[in-house]
């Protein structure tokens, strides 16, 4: 019995892992994927405010 339960154990080991192993990835990537949405977003936002500056500091 006690081999029966080590078995199960593995097998069960087996088909979890991977199945959580996929879910981890799978939020990985969302968040990478929001980080460089944002972070391109800002470098955009950020040059137009550069731009704005450098045009009001040459009329001053």
């Amino acid at each position: 019995m006690k081999a029966l339960k080590i078995i199960g154990g593995i097998l069960a080991g087996l088909i979890i892992v991977p199945i959580a192993l996929a879910f981890a990835i799978g939020i990985g990537a969302i968040v990478v994927t929001i980080v460089i949405i944002v972070k391109i977003i800002r470098l955009i936002t950020f040059a137009d405010l550069r731009k704005k500056r450098r045009k009001q500091k040459l009329e001053s």
